[in-house]
């Protein structure tokens, strides 16, 4: 067995001319709002320094995580904890990256957008790979030491980013 390949060697969504991507949105125009979080969570969030994680590790036998790289709602916003939960409840050890901090005028739980948030294409230009690497790093760290050797990354619309 080889090593996986990432399918995103193109340029990344900041190298694309402005022209092709729509001018003050992320997200496709019809695209459903903000959802907000209605799960009562079962983890635990961890700060590791280079990033805060929301973590369910109650599968305690497993060897299998996954990294979850939430949307431009961040760590808290919709259904990404109840995923990253239920996730876990099948046997996954998981962990949810606040990837999107500083969040934008206080974001969803001080990570991404908040919930009445219009995207910035500015803001998001702060987030290149080189940001993001010690982040996701960090995380996978994290799983690892719960005790992980099989790891995937699961991004959602923006998290496809750091996720690749």
């Amino acid at each position: 067995g080889g090593r996986a390949r990432c399918l995103c060697d193109r340029p990344s969504l900041l190298e694309i001319p402005a022209l092709i991507i729509m001018t003050s949105a992320c997200c496709p125009v019809g695209s459903l709002p903000y959802l907000a979080a209605t799960h009562t969570a079962t983890g635990r969030v961890v700060d590791l320094g280079a990033v805060e994680l929301y973590a369910n590790t109650t599968a305690a036998s497993s060897t299998t995580g996954i990294l979850i790289c939430p949307d431009v709602w961040g760590w808290n916003g919709g259904r990404v904890r109840a995923i990253a939960d239920g996730l876990s409840e099948q046997g996954y050890k998981v962990a949810v990256g606040k990837f999107l901090a500083p969040a934008l005028d206080g974001g969803t739980d001080g990570d991404a957008l908040p919930p009445d948030g219009d995207f910035s294409m500015d803001w998001i230009k702060q987030f290149p790979w080189e940001t993001q690497r010690p982040k996701v790093e960090a995380a996978l760290g994290f799983l690892k030491a719960e005790g992980c050797s099989k790891i995937g990354v699961l991004g959602f619309c923006y998290g496809g980013h750091p996720a690749c």
